[in-house]
């Protein structure tokens, strides 16, 4: 282990079978991995924060080091209070590396936390949350991009 707090940090709406991926490598990485459920202004959630955060404690019941918090206030302030050495950010895409470096580079600049990007698994590159939520609106089958408990959670 590399690291003795980590956070890994989405919306999670709802947890994917790639989200849990790569909690599982972050999770390698560190003493305490601290996963998060931040609020994102500009998204509008299918499922609510109550929900979220049931699904992604069941999704991640057997990996022992990882804590499931939530929290409305910005990353980095957070990471900062609860002493976080590294955060873990996946991406899948050019576009989301784009993104989550811009982010990287703003946490960094505003707490000295740095930011390691990990590369989504090849399997995984192309499930979003973004397509899970479309997928359950239309009623179609989702049991190959959210893990089973969680998906148990959310049907509840």
């Amino acid at each position: 282990m590399e690291y003795g707090i980590a956070l890994t940090a989405g919306t999670f709406d709802p947890v994917t079978k790639g989200h849990l991926d790569i909690i599982r490598r972050a999770a390698d990485m560190c003493a305490v991995l601290i996963v998060g459920i931040f609020e994102n202004p500009e998204k509008k959630p299918l499922f609510p924060l109550e929900k979220r955060f049931e699904a992604l404690c069941a999704a991640t019941m057997d990996i022992d080091n990882a804590v499931v918090i939530t929290n409305d206030g910005m990353l980095f302030e957070y990471a900062k209070e609860a002493g976080v050495e590294v955060i873990i950010k996946g991406v899948r895409s050019e576009n989301d590396r784009a993104y989550e470096q811009k982010q990287a580079d703003f946490n960094f600049e505003h707490s000295g936390i740095k930011t390691i990007l990990l590369e989504a698994n090849p399997q995984y590159k192309d499930v979003s949350s973004t397509l899970v939520r479309r997928l359950i609106s239309e009623g179609k089958n989702v049991s190959h991009y959210v893990p089973e408990a969680a998906l148990s959670v959310l049907k509840g």
